[in-house]
């Protein structure tokens, strides 16, 4: 009985096993086929939604809030960048400004041109007065012949008087006299802003007295 049964076994056992080799063939014959027929639709590139993923740190997240409180679009923020870069140059240029006033007033001034004339071209107001003649020199019976330059402004005030005369000549009494006489002087109509000229002054006794 023992040897029956395990005859029936062993041959059970074969018949399964061919049953299960010849299924594994069969499969490995019939997947490539179905593969062929079934066909994977490609996903276009158009649906594929892309995503992209910023990190928020507290600088950004500021200007984020900003933007969106303000609502500006794109084009008003570029404007006003270019406004503020444009007012960045502006508020630079007064320091060049005083960097070129500085510059100009470090440079030399060119000097007037002063004409020098005759004192017979120029026309003096009738109101010039001739200087008084000294008290001590008439006393001391002195005489002197004085000269002194003068500078005549567009005007036609004198604005300085030189001495020319040695003090041999013309004595200090007499060139303060003239000083104070001439500051009152007018001439007519000069010629230019700068009139230079030579006044002769005499003093004498028969002249005054």
């Amino acid at each position: 009985m023992i040897i029956q049964f395990v005859r029936r076994s062993s041959f059970l056992f074969f018949v399964l096993s061919m049953f299960a080799h010849a299924f594994i063939f069969g499969a490995a014959l019939l997947l490539p086929q179905i593969f062929q027929n079934t066909k994977i639709k490609s996903l276009p590139l158009g649906n594929i939604t892309t995503f992209n993923v910023s990190f928020l740190t507290s600088q950004n997240l500021g200007s984020l809030v900003q933007k969106k409180q303000m609502g500006y679009p794109k084009t008003m923020t570029r404007e006003l960048k270019k406004q503020g870069l444009a007012l960045s140059k502006k508020q630079t240029i007064p320091h060049k400004e005083s960097a070129i006033a500085s510059h100009r007033q470090h440079l030399p001034v060119e000097p007037e041109k002063i004409m020098v004339v005759d004192i017979s071209s120029l026309s003096a107001s009738q109101s010039n007065q001739q200087p008084p003649y000294p008290e001590e020199a008439e006393k001391n019976g002195i005489e002197a012949k004085c000269l002194v330059k003068i500078l005549i402004d567009r005007n036609g005030h004198i604005q300085k008087i030189r001495p020319l005369s040695s003090s041999t000549e013309c004595s200090p009494i007499f060139m303060q006299e003239i000083q104070n006489s001439l500051k009152h002087w007018k001439f007519n109509n000069p010629q230019s802003s700068n009139i230079e000229t030579v006044v002769p002054i005499d003093f004498k006794l028969s002249d005054y007295y």
